[in-house]
């Protein structure tokens, strides 16, 4: 062989490798994608937002068989328990620590009410899967959520409790936080415009458990209904004092009382019981994936979980990891997921698919 015939095979040779580089390489990638997440893990709402995890977890499993442009996310974790000062504590530390881009959280409204002003003013996006006080739509232009506003609650069960059971006066039972009192509001502005009496507006404290003296207080101004609001443990012990009290009129409960774990906890106290609900059940495919990962039913706090995480992976592919790429792609987000055809409004409020009036009849959740 000449040496010409050598250098020409070795340059054959040579944009061989190069075309097959071009072809196959991959860049590596630069590390996991690492995302916050502020939940209360222990606290009062904490069996709520577990199942929210168990959402979140299945999204995180799914996103990273693939990875976001051959990366991996990372959930950092952070436990509020329900208390504004554990969450601002919290978001402190992941800002400070990390410097996250995206952070979802908090579980509780108070918790996100007091974190949001921070995210705003640093310029981190802030998405809840969880929390619904009003005051949120006008948190900032970095603040969303993936739980649809009490507004939508409260004056679904006010309009039901005026206008389909033709009642006149309420007693009203709230945990005195911005979640109870932001939809005690709400329900008692809307039932009073419709010509009803709020007879009695009761709070208690979040980590209240004998509810005899409140539900006294109540009973003794002889309402035709008491409303309840409050989160999953407190509900139980309210609905089993209400019977033991002897209350004849109607209960409303909200949402978070649209649980089988609740009704089945509650026995009979709970039959009758009415439930504004913004809970449904997810789509097919994923309460399929879902029972076959944890061997149980999907709820709506558990899609609320999984679409939080996708909708962000969404937003990181098309826009990069940065604030103002993800926030962006928030904005324009059309997408198909666990809870459905999912988009945003202008507020980063959820455009939520849809809400129902329920009740609980031979110890089963049914429509009304």
């Amino acid at each position: 062989m000449t040496k010409a015939t050598k250098i020409i095979l070795g340059i054959v040779v040579l944009v061989i490798i190069v075309v097959l580089v071009v072809i196959f390489y991959k860049p590596a990638a630069k590390g996991t994608i690492k995302i916050g997440v502020i939940l209360d893990l222990t606290g009062p709402a904490s069996s709520d937002n577990l199942r929210t995890k168990k959402g979140l977890d299945l999204a995180l499993e799914e996103i990273n068989r693939d990875g976001i442009n051959g990366r991996k996310i990372e959930l950092v974790w952070e436990d509020d328990k329900c208390d504004a000062k554990e969450g601002v504590s919290a978001f402190y530390k992941m800002m400070s620590l990390y410097k996250f881009p995206v952070i979802i959280g908090g579980s509780c409204s108070s918790v996100t009410l007091a974190i949001a002003p921070i995210a705003e003013q640093n310029k981190i996006v802030l998405i809840s899967p969880y929390s619904s006080n009003p005051q949120l739509t006008n948190a900032g232009d970095y603040i969303f959520r993936t739980a649809p506003s009490d507004i939508f609650e409260g004056n679904l069960e006010a309009e039901f409790i005026a206008k389909n059971l033709s009642l006149k006066s309420i007693g009203i039972l709230y945990v005195n936080n911005d979640y109870g009192k932001g939809l005690a509001d709400v329900l008692s502005s809307r039932f009073e415009s419709l010509g009803g009496e709020v007879l009695i507006k009761e709070p208690y404290a979040l980590d209240t458990s004998d509810f005899r003296t409140h539900l006294i207080k109540i009973k003794n101004k002889n309402p035709e209904l008491i409303y309840i609001a409050g989160y999953q443990k407190a509900l139980i012990n309210i609905v089993k004092q209400i019977q033991e009290l002897g209350f004849n009129g109607r209960v409303v409960a909200n949402s978070l009382m649209d649980d089988p774990q609740i009704i089945k906890e509650v026995d009979s106290a709970g039959e009758g019981i009415i439930i504004g609900s913004v809970f449904f059940d997810p789509i097919e495919e994923f309460q399929s994936k879902f029972q076959n990962k944890y061997g149980e039913k999907a709820g709506t706090l558990d899609a609320c979980g999984y679409d939080t995480l996708k909708l962000i992976a969404n937003a990181i592919e098309k826009e990069g990891y940065n604030p103002d790429g993800i926030k962006k792609a928030l904005y324009k987000i059309d997408y198909n997921g666990a809870l459905g055809h999912l988009t945003f409004d202008k507020n980063g409020d959820i455009v939520w698919p849809k809400l129902t009036i329920k009740t609980v009849k031979n110890g089963q959740i049914i429509p009304y």
